[in-house]
Parts: C-alpha cells; sequence; structure tokens
C-alpha cells in the first residue's frame, strides 16, 4: 500500500487506516484480531508519522480464503470514524 497524508497536521497510515478485503461471496476478513499473517516484510506497520504530502509504503495482509479472492475488493477507511470507505480491486 501507499498512502499520503492529506490533512493539516500529522497522520500515521497503519493507525489511521483500517484495510479489509470485501470477499467475492460479500464476507469481509481482515480484523487485526482475526488475521495471521505472521511476519510482513516490510509493512506499512514500519512506517512512521507522516507530515503533510509525506507519503508511505509498505505492506498489508489480510488472511482471505482462496475461493473468496476472485472479484475480491479492498476496502480502506479510516480507522477511528468509519467514514468514507473506499473500495480497490484487487485484479
Amino acid at each position: 500500500m501507499s498512502a499520503t497524508y492529506t490533512g493539516a497536521e500529522t497522520g500515521t497510515p497503519w493507525i489511521d487506516l483500517n484495510f479489509r478485503i470485501l470477499g467475492s461471496s460479500n464476507n469481509v476478513f481482515g480484523s487485526a484480531s482475526a488475521d495471521s499473517c505472521g511476519v510482513i516484510p516490510n509493512a506499512l506497520r514500519d512506517t512512521g508519522e507522516l507530515y503533510p504530502r509525506g507519503t508511505s509504503r509498505g505492506n498489508v495482509c489480510v488472511s482471505v480464503p482462496a475461493e473468496q479472492l476472485p472479484g475480491a475488493n479492498w476496502i480502506v477507511e479510516a480507522s477511528f470514524s468509519g467514514d468514507d470507505e473506499v473500495f480497490v480491486s484487487l485484479e
């Protein structure tokens, strides 16, 4: 994932954003307590705080059954408000 901070103060992508997968059967995967990805190389979690226009890149992992992947979408939303969900195709 790549995240650019567009706010006026500072932001931390791995805290401020929530990443989930909407599977092809309309099941949602990705609550932090349910995932078991193990060690994630170059994890977004390893990036720091961003100032305005700062960009961070890193990997995000969500455990999803293989049969749910065709036609699946990322769901990206603000962690604390739950507003403004953005859907991004995996394909």
